[in-house]
């Protein structure tokens, strides 16, 4: 069973990947 804390975390992860991706843009 998947806990509510690791479903969160990936949620975390997804919006933490955008974020560092949007910030290469302006540092690439």
């Amino acid at each position: 069973m998947v806990t509510p804390d690791w479903v969160g975390m990936e949620v975390l992860n997804e919006k933490w990947s955008l974020l560092i991706k949007d910030c290469a843009k302006y540092y690439a």
